[in-house]
């Protein structure tokens, strides 16, 4: 590839991303996670799709959550059963990949 170039057809090892990377890279946009509303688990005055995915985090029975930011209102979900495209909502899981600890490794027991 011929330097300087932005973007050459031939070049089909090129990986291509933003310049920095977020956690939110499991976030589903345009999309709600329809029913499965947990009981007085519905949150207002949510600043982003983060930390509405903390509050799904400090709820027990939260498996995943939708975000609408127009509402900044956040609701923790049982399921993503529901699943629908809705052009004002962020959805999520708990976790994302990014966020857990990294698993840690434990040496077999040696037999003699």
């Amino acid at each position: 590839s011929s330097s300087g170039s932005i973007y050459n057809p031939s070049d089909v090892d090129v990986v291509s991303g933003p310049r920095t990377c977020e956690m939110e890279s499991c976030f589903i946009y345009n999309f709600d996670y329809s029913g499965n509303d947990i009981k007085d688990h519905s949150y207002t005055n949510i600043n982003s799709p983060k930390a509405c995915q903390l509050k799904c985090q400090e709820t027990a029975t939260c498996a995943v959550f939708t975000y609408d930011a127009s509402a900044k209102q956040c609701g923790a979900k049982t399921s993503s059963s529901g699943k629908k495209p809705d052009n004002t909502k962020v959805s999520g899981p708990r976790t994302c990949k990014t966020l857990q600890a990294p698993p840690t490794t434990t040496k077999a027991p040696t037999t003699t």
